[in-house]
């Protein structure tokens, strides 16, 4: 039976060392695979149209949906004139967008090729589903803001409580680049997603409430923002280019005032956390207004004051990294699905061999897929309950290390409770989560020369460098930073907390 998982194509990332931590078109069903299943397919009976926002199938004779008032595609003007009906950049056609407008449901986009000489750069964004708001016709009636926000949260439970979950993906092309936009959840409770989509990023568009209070609490890290631990876990990741996009400045009537307020508060904390000014771009937007989005604001309260790129420039001003190809297969999986839709790989930790059928990128088939890319594969010859997200695809001959005993180079992040021996932790690596105790304190390491300062200390505090081990309760697939970044990098939690981040220094237990 032939399946399908998607991946993360990552062979090396071309980012600093550790010293940051311091200063899918399913195909017929064939025979012997078994059925096939077409996933986020929109299915409606004749004469019945489906509205995006509230699911709602409704008669084809309406015009709008009859619950919250949203406008069906063939009734929407062309407003060819002014700005309410333009999306604020191009999306592939359909977009998600548009797919809004047009009364469909699903974001699996039959993309088309990105135009010759155009790069691609995968870009997460922190909890920015407002983002494209103002293609919409009209506010849906008792929806509020959480309305615009539907364009990326599809699930039911996430329009529900009016907040992003898991991560979803969008595409566009800017002038520069073909641009592959995570949408991923700023909510506390849904961190390992988060962590999830930032494995993926070659950029990072945090995005920051200006309205009074909002920003505060977001810095707290106590509170119900978490913009503290976002930045410090982007950059964690190896992400070294962020954009910071003050949202809501409508709010605050674009007061000058408040964005240099935020901009100095929050760009101390960002050099804490290892990212370059040279490297970070304040971008003052309004997503509900339209302003500074693509192009200039045309609000003067804004324009008299700011005269920067807009939004959409700034991604355009983004490098994306270079990518070593001459390294081993390493393809993490983050998602399985059933697939009806050249090769063998290796899917580890299991030991299994698998065929590869088909290739898509960005839901275009292709022959191949390179480091960088975000890849559909389907399989055959595996059964569909042995895969799960955290293995790891490789090249049979180049077969990568599975282990549960491990040494860890970390920094301890702002924790009221000290990091001892026999601490329970979970352990996050690309998208594999595994419980963790903290076996060994080897030793504290000066965080200006990593040299060690004091070996054997008895725990670990707030604002630490150490080498620690841990041992797994199961196997994960992993390497050494030295070898593989992408594979290299941790994640320690506790108590719903990111308390620790840090690189694979060694694996002890292969």
């Amino acid at each position: 039976m032939s399946r399908k998982a998607n991946h993360r194509i990552d062979y090396d990332e071309d980012y600093y060392d550790y010293d940051v931590y311091d200063d899918y078109d399913a195909e017929e069903e064939q025979e012997g695979y078994g059925k096939s299943t077409v996933v986020n397919q929109s299915r409606t009976k004749p004469g019945i149209w489906r509205c995006s926002i509230c699911t709602l199938d409704n008669d084809d004779s309406f015009t709008s949906c009859e619950i919250c008032g949203t406008v069906r595609a063939s009734s929407i003007d062309s407003h060819s004139n002014g700005q309410g009906g333009r999306a604020p950049f191009e999306f592939d056609s359909p977009s998600p967008d548009d797919l809004v407008s047009a009364g469909k449901t699903s974001s699996k986009i039959n993309s088309k090729g990105w135009p010759r000489g155009f790069r691609k750069i995968n870009i997460v964004r922190k909890i920015a589903t407002t983002f494209g708001a103002d293609i919409f016709q009209r506010n849906a009636q008792g929806k509020g803001s959480f309305a615009y926000a539907w364009v990326m949260d599809e699930s039911s439970e996430e329009r529900e409580r009016g907040i992003t979950m898991t991560v979803a993906v969008a595409h566009f092309n800017s002038k520069r680049y073909r641009v592959v936009v995570l949408d991923s959840p700023g909510h506390k409770d849904f961190v390992p997603n988060m962590i999830s989509g930032t494995t993926q990023a070659d950029a990072a568009i945090l995005v920051v409430d200006a309205s009074v209070g909002a920003f505060e609490a977001g810095m707290d890290g106590n509170g119900v923002g978490q913009t503290r631990e976002h930045a410090q876990l982007i950059r964690s990741f190896g992400v070294d280019q962020i954009i910071i996009a003050v949202n809501k400045m409508d709010v605050v009537d674009y007061s000058r005032e408040r964005f240099d307020l935020i901009k100095v508060q929050l760009s101390s904390f960002l050099h804490s956390c290892g990212f370059k000014e040279s490297l970070v771009s304040w971008v003052p937007i309004s997503c509900m207004k339209n302003q500074n989005l693509v192009t200039a604001p045309s609000d003067v309260l804004l324009s008299s004051w700011y005269h920067g790129p807009s939004l959409l420039e700034a991604i355009d001003s983004l490098q994306p990294p270079v990518r070593d190809i001459t390294k081993p297969l390493r393809m993490p999986i983050c998602d399985v699905v059933q697939s009806g839709a050249s090769g063998q790989v290796l899917v580890m930790p299991i030991g299994e061999l698998a065929t590869v059928r088909s290739i898509e990128c960005d839901s275009h088939k292709c022959s191949i897929a390179r480091a960088g890319d975000n890849a559909s594969v389907s399989l055959q010859g595996i059964d569909l309950g042995h895969l799960m997200s955290g293995m790891v695809l490789c090249h049979q001959d180049f077969p990568v290390a599975v282990a549960t005993h491990l040494e860890l180079k970390v920094l301890i992040l702002d924790i009221t409770m000290p990091i001892l021996i026999g601490t329970q932790v979970e352990f996050l690596i690309h998208h594999a989560k595994e419980a963790a105790t903290v076996v060994k304190i080897h030793s504290l390491l000066d965080q200006k020369t990593g040299q060690i300062s004091k070996k054997a200390p008895r725990f670990l505090k707030a604002k630490q460098s150490a080498v620690i081990e841990v041992v797994l309760d199961g196997v994960v697939c992993v390497e050494e930073f030295s070898e593989c970044r992408a594979l290299g990098r941790v994640f320690l939690r506790a108590l719903g907390n990111t308390v620790a981040v840090g690189i694979v220094n060694r694996v002890i237990e292969n």
